[in-house]
């Protein structure tokens, strides 16, 4: 069985927990390296993640007069946290749910018929709904974090990265968390640039709007049938520019990029996509929103599209 996916700040490895034969994976941060003081930041970050958003699980669960959008259907979409333990050495080291693959397997993906592909573009966009319904960014999303379990339901995973929200004090138009922002952007504190919100990039405030720009990307990869790598066809140039300096792209970043690797013969799917990557985050759909159009979508599928890909 595959090990997770996981950032370069820790090491996870399968294991059976507490001899209940529980298949689970441990997740330890990387000891003696000079970037361990940022690795154990990022472990703590994920673990105050993860067990808001158990907590929060468990409460939807118990409420069965719940009828939340995301609900414990989105829940069931954030990789099990199963608690902590410390091993000999004294590293914490998180225990998770265990999954198959990533959906950057390049094998892995191509074997999702069509109907897999909305299928894992819904429930990832549930998965988000739940976690923003409970103040949680996740911040670093793309498909190397994106796990699928062994019925192929989707898990999202990799939460080093993300940042709670306060609640606001005015929840006018709607808006229950107040904005974040980050001091700065790349290196071991950054996400990825070819998968972040411009509003990320360029370390301006930011909520669960940056995670929709993100699902955008990816639902127009799972519409193009196009493989794990957003941007194939991108210009060495801007790959450069993205690499190096991705502020200078400006405040549409790679919108245009987007679009125009969007390869879809659904209108529904392709102003959706659209819409989830508008440079200004208020013109965005909310994740919520996000899942009633899918639901509300003729065809539950994304078939390969004839004019073909990128």
């Amino acid at each position: 069985m595959r090990h997770h996916h996981t950032r370069a700040s820790a090491v996870t490895c399968p294991r059976t927990y507490h001899g209940h034969n529980i298949q689970v994976a441990i997740k330890v941060p990387k000891l003696h390296t000079e970037e361990y003081a940022i690795n154990f930041i990022a472990q703590q970050q994920e673990l105050q993640a993860l067990a808001r958003l158990a907590a929060a699980a468990t409460a939807v669960e118990a409420d069965c007069c719940g009828g939340s959008m995301s609900g414990a259907g989105g829940a069931s979409h954030v990789l099990d946290f199963k608690g902590v333990v410390t091993r000999r050495d004294g590293a914490q080291a998180l225990v998770l749910g265990r999954c198959v693959t990533a959906l950057s397997d390049e094998a892995a993906l191509a074997k999702l018929t069509a109907a897999d592909r909305f299928r894992v573009a819904r429930e990832l966009a549930q998965g988000l709904a739940f976690m923003h319904e409970h103040g949680v960014v996740h911040k670093d999303l793309k498909i190397d974090n994106v796990l699928l379990d062994s019925t192929g339901g989707v898990k999202i995973c990799d939460f080093g990265l993300s940042a709670i929200a306060s609640p606001a004090t005015n929840k006018g138009a709607g808006v229950g968390w107040a904005p974040l922002q980050d001091e700065s952007f790349g290196g071991d504190q950054g996400g990825n640039p070819f998968w972040s919100a411009p509003e990320l990039v360029n370390c301006w405030p930011y909520s669960g709007k940056a995670d929709v720009w993100t699902w955008g990307i990816m639902l127009s990869q799972l519409a193009g049938w196009r493989g794990a790598t957003p941007f194939p066809s991108m210009d060495s140039s801007t790959v450069y520019i993205v690499r190096t300096s991705p502020q200078r792209l400006g405040p549409e970043h790679l919108r245009r990029h987007i679009l125009r690797h969007t390869r879809t013969d659904s209108t529904d799917v392709r102003q959706l996509v659209s819409d989830c990557v508008q440079a200004d985050p208020a013109a965005r759909p909310s994740m919520s929103e996000v899942v009633q159009r899918l639901e509300g979508m003729a065809v539950q599928a994304l078939p390969r599209p004839e004019r073909g890909g990128v």
